[in-house]
C-alpha cells in the first residue's frame, strides 16, 4: 500500500509551520472526540483553523484542553510522516476510519498517487504538506471555537465546529501578534464604515457582497481614478470584460471547477463569475493575430470577481467573496520579463509609500495546479531575483518544492507551479501583516489557451528585369509570457485595511470633500 515514506525536517516558512500545527490540532481533536468527522484545515493570514463535524459541544474549556494536548504531543516528540499511497488505497483507508468526507476528496483528486499525513494512528489528507519533526513546530495558541453552518462539497450546508489558532517560530512573535491583533480589532473597520456611512452589508440584497454608499463610492472612484491615470501613463489599454464568463473557458484556462462560484445556465450555456480576470484578458489577446513587434501588449481592468475561499479568521470587508478588483496583464517576450518586473516593483514601492505602509517582499509560488515545473520556471525565478536586485529590494524566498536550489523536502515533481509571484506584505499600524500588491508570471493560462505571437512575413525579391521571383519566409510562431499584476487585490479589502491602519482617518487626497 505504501509507496514511500519521507522523514521530517524543520518548517521553512510561516505558512509551512502553520500547516503542521493545524494538523496537530486535528490529531488532538480526534483524540478527544474520536467519533468526529474531519472536514478541512486552512492556513490564513493570521493563523489557521480546522473544521470538524461533531455532535458534542466545543467550548472554551475544550479549547484549553486541546491546546494542552497539543503541547504534550510536542514534548513527547511524536512522529509525523508523509506516506504516499495509490489514490484508491488511500480512499479505502479513510473509509475504514469512517472519514467519508476525506475519502470523497481523495477520489476527486487528479493524482494517481496521493500524500497522506500520519501521526501515530491518525491520518489526514491535505494539500502541499511536507514532513516535519514535531519538536520543531515552534509556538502556538488556540483562540476560540465557534459553531457555524457552512457549505461542504458533496454534503451541502452542514453544522460545523471550527477551532481557530495561530503559530509562530518564537514566543515573542506570538506575544507581539496577540497584542497587535487585539489592538487592531478595537478599531474594527465594520464600525468605521458604519460611522462614516461608507459601506453597508445588507442581507436583503446580498449575503456575499457589500454595497457602497454614496461616500464610499466617492472613495472607491478616487482610488480607481488614480489607478486608471497611472496605468494609462504606463501604456496599459483599459478594457472591460463580462462579469459572467463561459464556464468551459475558465476550466480550459486551468481554473479548478471547485473554485467556480455563482454558476448559471443561459440558453443552454453554462456561465460563472470568474475568480480572476486572466482568462478573459488572455482570450481578448487571442481574439486576433498578434505580432512580435507589437509586444508588450498590456491590458488593465477594474472588474468583479468571486472566490469560494472563506477565511474564518477574517471579518467584514476582509472576507467578502464577491468583490471589485484591479487586475492587469502584460503579454511580452520571455526575454523582456525582467524589464517589466523592474517597472512593476518600482511602481508597487511607490504605492506602498503613498499609503504609508511598511512593506516586506516575498518571492512565492502560487496556484493549485500540480505537476512538473514549466520549462521556463527556473529562468523566470532568475529574472525576478535579478529584478529585485536591480531595484535594491530585499526579499524572502518561499517557493514550491524542487523549484530551485537544493531542497530538503521530499524528492517529487509534485508542486504548485501555476504562478510565480513577487508579493508584498503590508504591515499596518498594529503590527499585523496583510497580503498586498503583487506582480507575477502565469505559466498555465498561455499554454492552455494556446496564446501565440507571429513574426511578420518577410517578402524578398530576386532576379533582374521581368524575371524576378517572390519568396515569403516561413512564419515563426511562439507563446508569449503572461504577467499578472494587482495593486489593491480588491477595493473592499484595501479600504478595510487602510481604515484600520489609520483608525478611520484617510490620506488627505482621498477625503470625501476632495472626492466631490
Amino acid at each position: 500500500m505504501n509507496l514511500s515514506t519521507f522523514a521530517g525536517h524543520p518548517p521553512e516558512s510561516l505558512a509551512d509551520l502553520r500547516k503542521f500545527v493545524v494538523e496537530l490540532l486535528a490529531f488532538s481533536f480526534m483524540e478527544v472526540f474520536p467519533d468526529a468527522l474531519l472536514v478541512a484545515g486552512k492556513v490564513t493570514e493570521f493563523g489557521f483553523y480546522y473544521d470538524f463535524i461533531c455532535s458534542q459541544p466545543v467550548d472554551a474549556h475544550v479549547v484549553i484542553m486541546l491546546e494542552e494536548k497539543m503541547r504534550g504531543i510536542v514534548k513527547a516528540k511524536g512522529q509525523m510522516r508523509i506516506v504516499e499511497m495509490m489514490r484508491e488505497n488511500a480512499a479505502m483507508l479513510f473509509e475504514h476510519k469512517q472519514q467519508m468526507i476525506k475519502a470523497d476528496r481523495i477520489r476527486e483528486s487528479k493524482d494517481n498517487i496521493v500524500s497522506i499525513l500520519q501521526i501515530d494512528d491518525f491520518y489526514d489528507y491535505c494539500d502541499c504538506l511536507f514532513p516535519c519533526e514535531i519538536q520543531d513546530v515552534g509556538t502556538f495558541k488556540l483562540f476560540e471555537a465557534q459553531s457555524l453552518r457552512d457549505y461542504v462539497k458533496n454534503e451541502g450546508k452542514i453544522d460545523l465546529k471550527r477551532v481557530h489558532g495561530t503559530a509562530f517560530f518564537s514566543k515573542q512573535e506570538l506575544k507581539n501578534f496577540v497584542k497587535a491583533h487585539h489592538s487592531g480589532k478595537k478599531r474594527d473597520h465594520q464600525k468605521i464604515v458604519a460611522e462614516q456611512c461608507l459601506l453597508e452589508f445588507n442581507q436583503q440584497i446580498s449575503s456575499i457582497a457589500w454595497e457602497w454608499n454614496a461616500k464610499g463610492e466617492d472613495l472607491r472612484r478616487q482610488l480607481m481614478q488614480w489607478w486608471e491615470k497611472e496605468h494609462r501613463n504606463q501604456h496599459f489599454s483599459l478594457v472591460a470584460t463580462p462579469s459572467l464568463v463561459k464556464k468551459n473557458l475558465l476550466i480550459k484556462s486551468g481554473i479548478e471547477e471547485e473554485d467556480l462560484q455563482a454558476c448559471c445556465r443561459i440558453e443552454d450555456v453554462e456561465y460563472a463569475v470568474p475568480p480572476v480576470l486572466g482568462p478573459s484578458h488572455a482570450s481578448l489577446f487571442s481574439s486576433r493575430v498578434r505580432y512580435a513587434d507589437e509586444l508588450p501588449i498590456r491590458f488593465a481592468e477594474c472588474g468583479q470577481t468571486m472566490t469560494n475561499f472563506h477565511d474564518g479568521n477574517l471579518w467584514g470587508l476582509l472576507d467578502a467573496r464577491f468583490v471589485s478588483v484591479d487586475q492587469a496583464h502584460i503579454f511580452c517576450d520571455f526575454e523582456k520579463i525582467e524589464e517589466e518586473i523592474i517597472s512593476s516593483l518600482q511602481f508597487i514601492d511607490k504605492f506602498i509609500t503613498m499609503f504609508n505602509f511598511e512593506g516586506y517582499w516575498y518571492l512565492r509560488g502560487r496556484g493549485r495546479t500540480r505537476g512538473p515545473k514549466p520549462k521556463n520556471w527556473n529562468t523566470a525565478i532568475d529574472s525576478v531575483e535579478n529584478a529585485f536586485k536591480a531595484c535594491g529590494i530585499r526579499y524572502q524566498k518561499e517557493l514550491p518544492e524542487n523549484s530551485a536550489g537544493n531542497s530538503k523536502k521530499k524528492p517529487t515533481e509534485q508542486g504548485s507551479f501555476k504562478e510565480l509571484i513577487a508579493e508584498v506584505m503590508l504591515r499596518d499600524a498594529h503590527g499585523r501583516e496583510w497580503k498586498g500588491a503583487y506582480i507575477g508570471i502565469d505559466f498555465i493560462t498561455p499554454e492552455r489557451l494556446k496564446l501565440q505571437v507571429q513574426v511578420r512575413e518577410k517578402v524578398s525579391l530576386s532576379g533582374s528585369g521581368k524575371s524576378k521571383t517572390c519568396k515569403i519566409d516561413n512564419c515563426i510562431v511562439s507563446t508569449p509570457a503572461m504577467l499578472v499584476r494587482s495593486m489593491f487585490r480588491s477595493f473592499e479589502r484595501f479600504v478595510a485595511i487602510l481604515l484600520e491602519h489609520n483608525a478611520g482617518r484617510l490620506p488627505q487626497w482621498l477625503t470625501m470633500e476632495e472626492g466631490r
